[in-house]
């Protein structure tokens, strides 16, 4: 689905992946996100950025694979959140008042599900 308040009629504009973290901070206050190029098991670390809060956005680039990796300490037990991301663009002609330039699969999702 494309989202018309995000959608550009002239151009892709600025790439940004979405960046969703855990919004309990009981265990952290800040969270120490990284961003790596390609999969994490390739090393390739892009940067090291410190969160203060469970949502931001990191620019990016089109057709570019993008992995995220954050260290959560809960009661005492550590727990890795990982998740991955390849921004990519479409030309919507018919979802919106006007055609319009579309990102998508850029969203990283780094929220715990489950919890021991």
């Amino acid at each position: 689905m494309t989202n018309c308040s995000e959608c550009m009629p002239d151009s892709v504009g600025e790439v940004k992946l979405k960046i969703y973290l855990n919004e309990d901070r009981s265990s952290s206050p800040d969270f120490i996100v990284t961003i790596y190029e390609g999969p994490v098991e390739n090393g390739l670390i892009l940067e090291k950025i410190e969160v203060l809060s469970n949502y931001f956005e990191y620019p990016a680039m089109l057709y570019k694979d993008y992995s995220l990796s954050v260290e959560y300490t809960i009661n005492g037990e550590k727990y890795i959140a990982i998740d991955k991301a390849l921004p990519k663009v479409r030309y919507d002609e018919s979802t919106c008042s006007e055609p319009c330039y579309a990102v998508y699969d850029n969203v990283v999702d780094l929220r715990l599900k489950y919890v021991r």
